[in-house]
């Protein structure tokens, strides 16, 4: 092995892990610390075997086009051996055509030869249109179950998987998987076959020759017993640190304002060099034991070879063995040898592909934890009642705090309901639980009289509307993210939409009216255009209930003004619940629940609760000054100033 190569990037990670020192550079910190899931993951993935039943399972996913899959091993199997002619006519021509000067024998002979030729390249060109058309067919059809299990997800697992991790599962890994069937399983089948087959013809020739041609065989079975046990987790980590980068990167672009805002362009460039280095190191570990594999087969054959020449030349010289014969079985064991060498290199793609496979199946084999139940309700249209029920929860497994502790309330059909509260109060918590985003941790959540995990998820997901604090527009259009969620929306409603949501001045004065791009995310508008936006898509969406998480925060106050009295006219007949900060949002709410450490503090109208001079009162002096005001006063203050310019 070539002089350090010996300690790439996993040895000063395992030395860490068992002395407990972090070692300097690109791999300090939480990610290679001696205390880090990768080093965990190492170690458990060191030791662990082929899991076939993925495979298996990645074939059964073939059954739409299975014939096609099983042609493409058929012709390749055949393209293999149709190429044992020439060693044969190589034999017809040394000890036949030449000693008898046949020349009428010698041109059938070639004219064979180039009909078998021809012949060959025909099946080269079935076959290859075979392998590509059941390669995409397979990606299409993995990447689609994978697309689909991801989107079953809940919040709770997609908001601990990074966007580049998911990508690269669907792209990469998919990729990957592609390769494994068509470009490690299929040779692998259609080698062993071609092995058996020639093995077969020169026992037949001469099986003195061919046992004593095979006698280094053994050595490179030793070989690759001890070398493979390294190569899968080489290339997990390979795959792992893949997806890190993938991530990272994607991170740092969609956040290009704030690396540029802190002038972080060299930091970045060099996190993204130290991951790069780390890759590199891994990279060339993983192609150091795959050249060693490489060339112990290399060997082997050459062995074989060498020990086939000097053996069958003293046969030939002593008249036991024709030189045609000698030659034929040289060409024939070259091409034995050829799938030994060619298995080196699907054995390869086998362990690197395996790695990618159970990435997959990872999230293939996940069941979502929020989904509706067998016998779900289906619900047409909701009322709107909402009943919380001594609600706890807890993000994560963590008990001792929990987001909210024994909550209970009840919204009527049609009420607007405000949540306000200090940050980390809980109030985000409640819109999520009621989105149904996570399930409660204790209590239930009553819908109509129904356990919100009774209905079906799909129905009651159509019945609401949500527009939350940071808004995601999709690359396209204005009219694009305003009908997301009724993609059957006509042009009419939705400028209907436009107009109750304040967005009709900009929505007319951009350059192609609802035409007009946003950008990625929805970057080329405005934060209050977004918001407003966010706002039409949800009024459009015509919901039973709706949830709005500090929905006006990117508003001036004069738009601000009109989005409430155009939400009050509109959501007339739907429960509505409000949360924000700001307190001159909720003046006409029917009801004010007051969250503080994931508790109800105070519940009631505005004028009640500021008579109470808790709480909210103490929020209320913090935002509009400590001056001595009647309840009345109050409340015309905070609608005064939402109207002010």
């Amino acid at each position: 092995m070539p002089p350090g190569f010996g300690k790439m990037a996993a040895e000063p990670v395992i030395n860490a892990e068992r002395t407990g020192k972090v070692p300097r550079g690109p791999f300090r910190g939480k990610l290679l610390g001696p205390d880090s899931e990768f080093l965990k993951s190492y170690w458990e993935e060191t030791d662990r075997k082929v899991n076939f039943s993925y495979v298996w399972r990645t074939v059964n996913m073939m059954r739409s086009f299975f014939l096609p899959a099983i042609l493409a091993l058929l012709t390749l199997v055949i393209v293999h051996i149709i190429g044992i002619a020439v060693p044969l006519a190589i034999k017809i021509l040394l000890d036949t055509i030449l000693p008898a000067r046949d020349l009428m024998l010698l041109n059938l002979l070639i004219l064979g030869l180039l009909g078998v030729v021809l012949f060959r390249w025909l099946f080269e060109f079935v076959n290859g249109y075979l392998v590509a058309y059941c390669g995409e067919r397979l990606v299409n059809t993995v990447r689609t179950k994978l697309h689909a299990k991801l989107q079953q997800q809940p919040i709770s697992y997609l908001d601990g998987v990074q966007a580049g991790g998911a990508i690269s599962r669907i792209i990469g890994d998919v990729q990957a998987i592609r390769n494994l069937i068509f470009g490690g399983l299929l040779n692998l089948l259609s080698s062993v076959v071609y092995l058996v087959f020639v093995s077969g013809i020169l026992l037949m020739m001469n099986w003195r020759l061919m046992l004593i041609s095979g006698a280094f065989l053994p050595v490179f079975a030793i070989t690759f017993l001890k070398i493979r046990k390294h190569l899968r987790p080489a290339w997990r980590d390979i795959r792992e640190e893949n997806a890190r980068l993938t991530a990272r990167v994607g991170e740092v672009f969609g956040g290009a304002r704030v690396v540029k805002s802190f002038h972080r362009e060299r930091s970045e460039d060099a996190n993204f060099f130290r991951h790069q280095n780390v890759i590199l190191r891994k990279s060339l570990r993983v192609h150091v034991l795959h050249t060693l594999l490489h060339s112990a087969a290399q060997l082997v054959a050459t062995l074989g070879v060498l020990t086939l020449l000097w053996v069958g030349g003293k046969e030939v010289a002593a008249g036991n063995l024709t030189m045609g014969e000698l030659v034929s079985f040289y060409a024939l064991l070259g091409m034995m040898f050829q799938p030994l060498l060619q298995a080196v290199m699907v054995y390869n793609h086998f362990q690197q592909a395996m790695a990618s496979v159970e990435r997959v199946f990872e999230v293939l084999d996940r069941e979502p934890e929020i989904k509706s139940k067998e016998n779900a309700i289906p619900v047409e249209r909701l009322r709107g009642d909402v009943r919380f029920e001594h609600v706890s929860f807890n993000y994560g497994d963590d008990e001792t705090k929990p987001a909210l502790k024994d909550v209970s309330f009840h919204a009527r059909p049609g009420e607007m309901v405000a949540l306000v509260g200090p940050s980390g109060a809980g109030k985000s918590t409640v819109a999520n639980l009621l989105a149904r985003f996570y399930d409660v941790s204790a209590g239930r959540i009553l819908i109509d009289g129904n356990d919100i995990r009774d209905i079906s998820l799909e129905d009651y997901r159509r019945r609401l509307g949500i527009v939350m604090q940071d808004n995601f527009l999709f690359y396209g259009t204005l009219r694009d993210n305003i009908a997301y969620a009724r993609p059957d929306a006509g042009d009419d409603e939705i400028m209907e939409a436009v107009k109750a949501a304040n967005c009709a001045e900009f929505v007319a004065e951009a350059p192609r009216g609802l035409d007009t791009q946003v950008g990625e995310r929805g970057l080329q508008i405005s934060g209050g255009q977004r918001q407003r936006i966010a706002i039409a898509r949800a009024i459009i969406a015509n919901p039973s209930i709706l949830i709005l998480d500090e929905a006006t925060s990117a508003l001036d106050s004069r738009a601000e003004y009109l989005i409430q009295e155009a939400l009050e006219r509109l959501m007339h007949g739907r429960t509505t619940f409000v949360i924000a900060h700001r307190l001159s949002t909720i003046t006409n709410a029917d009801k004010i629940i007051v969250l503080d450490k994931g508790r109800i503090t105070e519940t009631g109208q505005i004028d009640e609760l500021l008579r109470k001079k808790g709480f909210f009162y103490t929020m209320f002096m913090e935002q509009y000054g400590k001056v001595r005001l009647s309840p009345e006063i109050a409340k015309h203050l905070m609608t005064e100033r939402a109207v002010a310019v």
